[in-house]
């Protein structure tokens, strides 16, 4: 597969099953240059090739994370369920409440693996939401976030999120929703995980907390 380069991007690499290659923004952190499963970077921020796939927090590659894949409502009852192809719908996390990593400290550990045993290729983990805050912040003011996103170096598309409570795709080229491996820090708001969103609703690219049973873009850090 050709992959498109970028003035500053090394040479494509494999892995996962994904062919990628690097580039590095002005804060000197060094990304993938696509979103984790997509098959090309963002020719456009509604380019429905760079989409890639769409991950609920915390889990594994099991094939569930394609944006075509089954739903259930069963709970796993650990954090490696292996139910292939079957996203988990409904309620604030994907797996069983008091019984399963509440705090979500396993999951985050999960989402900083660079060893590739993770869901980032060897080298790589999910950003925590300071790394992502430093690119925003760099980021050249327009009057939308979403077309800020799309300027970066990162060229983060608009590819909507998988919604909890129906396995239904949702803004779809209207929205970006990325996540973070960070976690909330208060236990009124265990079951929930960071993430950045963006889109042509406000100038500025936010974070918020998410349940952990919703899908989300990633787009992964060197580490």
């Amino acid at each position: 597969m050709n992959v498109k380069s970028l003035g500053n991007a090394i040479p494509t690499t494999t892995a996962h099953a994904f062919e990628f290659s690097q580039v590095t923004s002005l804060t000197a952190q060094v990304w993938v240059d696509r979103n984790l499963g997509a098959s090309q970077v963002a020719t456009s921020s509604t380019d429905p090739v760079s989409y890639g796939d769409s991950y609920q927090w915390g889990r594994l590659a099991d094939g569930y994370q394609i944006r075509t894949f089954a739903t259930t409502t069963t709970l796993a009852v650990n954090t490696t369920p292996g139910l292939t192809a079957t996203g988990i719908r409904g309620p604030y996390d994907w797996t069983l409440p008091n019984i399963v990593d509440d705090d979500g400290a396993l999951r985050s550990a999960f989402l900083a693996k660079t060893d590739g045993s993770g869901v980032c290729p060897t080298g790589f983990n999910v950003p925590t939401e300071a790394q992502l805050k430093a690119e925003i912040d760099i980021w050249g003011t327009t009057n939308y976030a979403d077309i800020s996103a799309f300027n970066s170096v990162l060229k983060l598309p608009v590819a909507g999120a998988r919604i909890r409570r129906t396995g239904r795709l949702g803004n779809v080229g209207y929205v970006g929703y990325y996540w973070t491996r960070s976690v909330v820090p208060t236990n009124r708001w265990y079951r929930y995980a960071r993430y950045l969103g963006f889109g042509d609703y406000s100038v500025h690219a936010e974070f918020a907390n998410v349940e952990r049973s919703a899908s989300r873009s990633i787009r992964c850090i060197k580490n």
